[in-house]
């Protein structure tokens, strides 16, 4: 009995709704993992699905909304970090 060698070149995505379609749909032109560089809130992902219509994506307004979803949970963009406060700077005593 031979093992499987192929293993799933997308095994570092996350499971779950909408992880198939994306893959299907979005790899026709790219890698998947470039969304994994790329974490972005949702109105970032409805500009990027919308600029990927632009260059030819192709899917169905259900498979893009599948789409949007997976992006939104799984490569949400990062937590503002917002500058150190002034109280945290020193500050000089007179």
């Amino acid at each position: 009995q031979q093992q499987k060698v192929h293993q799933d070149p997308n095994s570092d995505l996350p499971p779950g709704p909408g992880r198939d379609t994306f893959i299907r749909v979005c790899s026709k032109c790219h890698s998947p993992s470039n969304v994994m560089a790329n974490p972005q809130n949702q109105q970032g992902w409805e500009d990027t699905i919308t600029k990927m219509v632009g260059f030819g994506a192709t899917g169905t307004d259900a498979e893009f909304s599948e789409i949007l979803g997976y992006l939104v949970k799984n490569f949400p963009a990062p937590a503002a970090t917002s500058p150190a406060p002034a109280a945290t700077a020193p500050t000089a005593k007179h």
